[in-house]
């Protein structure tokens, strides 16, 4: 008789040294298991990168208590701070960051622009982060654009748009690289550099294999502007 897999919730840090591991006793027991997991860490200093499951107002306020800054994906399991994030006034804000590679057999073009203001609904969170993806798939030239939203607690000029996006990158690194068994998660990775003017660790959590400076601007309350997911064989991505 076949055993079931056994489901694990890791932290890492983003050169890949495993600083945690802990059973999570089914996929919806990983969200309680997160600040379990993280006790025995030292978080003073870190920056903390999660799945969007973990986007959640405790894990928010349990970081701050340890010491350590939250950098976390929106998506619609949290409808108001999404509507709050996507309807900023993004194409009014000067560009943080921009990159171009290669991935899944794609052409890849990321943007990263952001903000900070004051009226988020996560606790301790300084700045939302739009991220614009363009995927151009390199066998039938098939374009698909994607905005992704996070926010995160570091205050404006604490990291560079650039530096933003290799903590970014090296979490989606790890969860495409590492080998999953039955539920097994995979995990964040990143920069080993450390400018002065940032936190002296990173550390990542994640807890599946799915998918998950700073200007600062004053927001209105225009429509949102984000640009919605669409898939085309149209324009060509941006090049700058």
């Amino acid at each position: 008789m076949r055993q079931p897999a056994t489901a694990l919730i890791a932290a890492m840090t983003h050169s890949g040294q495993v600083l945690a591991q802990r059973q999570a006793y089914g996929k919806g027991n990983e969200i309680p298991a997160f600040a379990a997991l993280l006790d025995g860490v030292d978080l003073t200093g870190a920056v903390i990168t999660a799945d969007a499951l973990h986007t959640q107002h405790d894990h928010a306020a349990y970081l701050h208590r340890r010491g350590a800054h939250n950098l976390a994906v929106v998506k619609r399991n949290h409808p108001g701070l999404c509507r709050k994030a996507r309807g900023l006034p993004w194409s009014d804000i000067c560009l943080d960051h921009y990159e171009r590679g290669r991935a899944h057999h794609c052409d890849e073009i990321r943007r990263l622009t952001t903000a900070a203001f004051a009226h988020i609904d996560c606790p301790h969170v300084c700045q939302a982060l739009q991220v614009v993806c363009w995927r151009r798939d390199l066998a039938n030239g098939k374009l698909t654009i994607e905005p992704i939203y996070l926010v995160v607690s570091l205050p404006p000029g604490a990291a560079t748009g650039s530096e933003l996006a290799t903590w970014m990158r090296g979490h989606r690194t790890s969860k495409i690289s590492s080998t999953t068994s039955g539920t097994a998660p995979s995990v964040g990775t990143p920069s080993k550099a450390v400018p002065a003017t940032c936190p002296a660790s990173w550390l990542a959590c994640a807890t599946s294999p799915s998918t998950c400076t700073a200007r600062t601007a004053t927001p209105t309350s225009p429509p949102p502007s984000a640009t919605p997911v669409a898939t085309t064989s149209g324009p060509s991505p941006p090049s700058e």
